[in-house]
């Protein structure tokens, strides 16, 4: 997921000669720790918790994780293999603490949400979301056969699709015939300036143009960034349909507010379709419960403090001062 990210959306890479890869319930040594990954269901494909032990001490980090995705067993069996052992301290995330659940529908009600409107949709349907989301990935492709649509992707998610499908028993619509490749204007031009690399030229018999998608819109999904508007050239085929699929708050930004006045003249509409990749505000309860550490020493929140409500053994932090077990 680095990796793509770092080649497609500007974000980190890790060198690769600066990690060790940490593979899930393979315990690795880090000087005087035993280190242990233990999968959660998370937005991101490949999340891990840690068990971190030493001679005389148990933490459980749990990193980013959630109970309402297609994954719960995950978390489920962390609790079975955990819950009673006398942890020293969990270290755990709060996201939705002070932070509004939005839709607290499951992974697998928002599928049967996002499958329901599509099947309803008269024109051209936009997904938008990140292709790092996979399980939205897959939800999206689902969508699009049972709709008989073809599924046309960017490069972006053409790259996902290569590095995780099988790991993650995603469909490749590239491969099983059911899909696309678009590249944007933007892309193209980048290649034009800097030339290519090899992650764009994977799919590229299977690329299609813009103007075979307008000749028949309602015949395709396509993964949609408010930048490719322009390859529409700010006009959007009539009763477009555009499935919103990420936090609302990245939609009330000036290059969205661009995309819905090209859908209001088009006569389309956005629509929200989102669940969260964190734990609902209910659910970080229930898992701490369940693990019954020692100590709880919530991260990653905008309101720690209201673990304090809950719960009379926490331990709030502070940047850059030990805690101590």
């Amino acid at each position: 997921m680095m990796l793509a990210g770092g080649v497609y959306a500007n974000q980190q890479e890790l060198p690769r000669d600066r990690f060790r890869e940490i593979k899930a319930r393979e315990p690795i040594g880090i000087g005087e720790l035993t280190v242990t990954g233990l999968p959660v269901d998370h937005s991101i494909h490949g999340c891990l918790a840690f068990l971190i032990e030493s001679d005389d001490k148990r933490i459980l980090y749990t990193g980013d994780l959630r109970l309402h995705g297609r994954r719960q067993e995950e978390h489920r069996r962390i609790i079975a293999e955990l819950g009673d052992t006398g942890l020293d301290a969990l270290i755990v995330e709060g996201t939705h603490f002070g932070f509004d659940n939005g839709n607290e529908v499951s992974e697998g009600g928002l599928a049967e949400e996002i499958a329901d409107h599509v099947a309803a949709a008269q024109g051209l349907v936009l997904a938008s979301f990140s292709p790092q989301n996979v399980d939205r990935l897959n939800s999206f492709i689902r969508a699009a056969n049972r709709s008989g649509r073809t599924f046309v992707v960017d490069a972006y998610t053409a790259f996902v699709l290569h590095l995780v499908s099988a790991e993650a028993e995603l469909e490749n619509p590239l491969r099983s015939g059911n899909g696309r490749l678009y590249l944007p204007d933007s892309l193209k031009q980048k290649i034009e300036r800097k030339g290519t690399n090899r992650a764009n030229e994977l799919f590229r018999d299977a690329e299609i143009s813009l103007s075979e998608i307008l000749d028949s819109p309602g015949d395709f999904m396509m993964v949609f960034r408010p930048s490719m508007l322009a390859d529409f050239a700010g006009k959007l085929p009539p009763n477009t349909l555009c499935l919103y699929s990420t936090w609302h708050g990245y939609s009330e930004g000036t290059d969205w507010q661009d995309v819905l006045k090209s859908l209001d003249a088009a006569g389309g509409e956005l629509v929200h379709v989102h669940t969260s990749g964190h734990a609902l505000s209910t659910d970080i309860v229930e898992f701490t419960r369940s693990i019954n550490a020692e100590r709880i020493i919530p991260i990653h929140s905008f309101e720690p403090e209201q673990f304090n409500s809950h719960f009379d053994n926490v331990t709030l932090s502070e940047d850059g001062v030990p805690i101590e077990l």
